[in-house]
């Protein structure tokens, strides 16, 4: 997707499809808004009210329109509150933008974002990027398996997008244009590691065995200069003593694999320290011995998830040039049940010498990232580790699913 920073938009039929995010309760004092009704002979207004649309954060009302001084089609998206913005509410508002390009079928769009003079401390420049990134992400749709319609062919995306910023009179903002551009580049970046992550979630597990998600870090540091990657094997983990993570991955016809993927930046970085992110890989968790009630066994596929968000963040590192040193670290394993699993009383000896009593054979994520964790910090001398994983239904117990626990030692 193309995004261009316009300072005039086009409002005749030329343009296809036009996005505009609205204050709560400020439909009538929207300059722009206004302008359109005024060319539309006031449908526009008189058709929110009839479908109650406020300008809540959330709320969207699509308009379809005729005339030359008139874009074919509008949606209105809600912001909120002017006195309560923030740039995840007009990442949002973009996200909810993306779902009207994908039901109207366009490739060629334009989003219409008034910036006023109190935004809550935010500027153009983040509200460019906010919006570039929602619009991207609520485009994504994993459909790789969906059968083909030839009556309905699949949404074919969004090719180009014009963003255009008004002020109080709905006059263009002379923003420095060079600062928007890279606000923009920067969130599609970001973007698109967040969308590598989503693909490896939505994987099936037949695809996504632990070799072929080591394969996806091989690639990834194939496409980035200053990434480099090491895969160990079975027997190589063997030889580093990686008892934890072998005992996990005993069960499963699928072998594991340890992943070690580095970033070199170019230059001085700006400072010595390691970072060194870990990342959970059970490409699937039945529960092993201990399995899994059917109910709660669906999506285990995404007990990876941990890791598919570090070889995310690793392609954005690269893609951005960071001047940091980062590694990620991954365990990839299945926890399957077969006649070499490993036990409820088993006792495995860790990376670092540790060893671990099993309780139950589904606590395997902690058992994997003990020997990530010691791989981090023993072998790779980490400064500072952040640990992301999938690891336990007690935090969604305690804290609900849309709210991650946050642990650390800072």
């Amino acid at each position: 997707m193309k995004i261009t920073v316009v300072h005039k938009l086009e409002l005749g039929q030329e343009a296809p499809a036009l996005v505009v995010p609205v204050f709560q309760r400020a439909l009538d004092d929207d300059p722009l808004v206004a302008r359109l009704d005024r060319r539309a002979g006031g449908r526009i207004l008189e058709a929110a009210v009839q479908e109650r649309f406020k300008g809540k954060a959330g709320q969207s009302f699509t308009f379809n329109m005729s005339g030359g001084k008139l874009p074919r089609r509008l949606c209105l998206v809600g912001l909120g509150e002017p006195s309560s913005l923030s740039s995840e509410k007009y990442r949002r508002a973009a996200g909810a933008a993306a779902g009207c390009f994908r039901a109207w079928n366009v490739t060629r769009a334009a989003l219409a974002c008034r910036v006023p003079a109190r935004a809550g401390g935010v500027t153009a420049v983040e509200i460019c990027g906010a919006l570039a990134e929602g619009m991207s992400l609520g485009l994504y749709r994993f459909e790789k398996y969906k059968s083909i319609d030839e009556s309905s062919p699949a949404y074919a995306g969004l090719d180009e997008l014009e963003l255009f910023f008004y002020g109080g009179r709905g006059a263009s903002l002379k923003q420095d244009a060079a600062a928007l551009k890279t606000a923009a580049s920067h969130a599609l970046t970001v973007a698109g590691g967040v969308i590598s992550a989503r693909e490896l979630v939505n994987e099936i597990p037949a695809e996504l065995t632990p070799e072929r998600l080591a394969s996806v870090a091989v690639r990834l540091a194939k496409s980035h200069e200053g990434l480099s990657c090491r895969v160990l094997d079975e027997r190589e983990m063997e030889r580093e003593k990686m008892g934890a993570t072998l005992a996990v991955a005993r069960g499963s016809a699928n072998a594991p694999r340890f992943i070690e993927l580095s970033w070199e930046p170019p230059g001085k970085p700006v400072n010595d320290e390691l970072l060194v992110l870990v990342g959970k890989g059970v490409c699937f968790d039945s529960g092993g011995l201990n399995i899994k009630p059917g109910e709660h066994m669906a999506g285990m596929k995404m007990d990876m998830a941990g890791a598919a968000a570090v070889l995310g963040a690793m392609e954005v590192i690269a893609a951005l040039k960071l001047p940091l040193r980062v590694s990620a670290v991954v365990a990839a394993v299945e926890n399957m049940p077969g006649g070499r699993s490993y036990k409820p009383d088993d006792i495995v000896r860790a990376l670092d010498g540790t060893t671990i009593e099993i309780g139950n054979t589904d606590a395997e994520g902690r058992l994997t990232l003990a020997d990530a964790l010691a791989w981090a910090t023993g072998k790779l001398g980490a400064s500072r580790v952040v640990d992301l994983a999938t690891l336990t239904g007690a935090c969604v117990v305690a804290l609900g699913p849309s709210t991650a626990g946050l642990f650390g030692n800072d």
